[in-house]
């Protein structure tokens, strides 16, 4: 397991509880949205292909004067049984083009 991938799901881990405490209706779709930092535009745009034809809706744009940032949007629920698995494709895919995965955000659902 990579050390992104690590980080990432100990990050889950702790969203995890902090939405239970919440009491987040878990079971519930609602918009997700992931990031990425590349290295270049052309490696954000290599990716985002991918993530599109993953049906994600997908922004590239450009972050100083050679990095770029990727989002990429869909609709899922946050049980544990789905977020693990997609947190790990989203890893394989930012290592796949030499990127960071910066994780994803989500509304509260109650």
């Amino acid at each position: 397991m990579s050390t992104q991938l690590e980080f990432q799901l100990a990050a889950w881990a702790e969203q995890l509880k902090q939405r239970q405490e919440l009491n987040d209706s878990l079971s519930t779709p609602r918009q997700l949205d992931h990031f990425f930092t590349f290295e270049d535009k052309k490696s954000a745009d290599q990716a985002a292909i991918t993530l599109s034809q993953r049906n994600f809706e997908v922004s590239v744009s450009k972050k100083g004067i050679f990095k770029a940032e990727l989002s990429a949007t869909h609709v899922s629920d946050l049980q544990d049984e789905t977020v693990k698995p997609l947190i790990t494709q989203m890893v394989a895919i930012a290592e796949q083009h030499s990127a960071e995965y910066d994780g994803f955000g989500a509304a509260v659902e109650s």
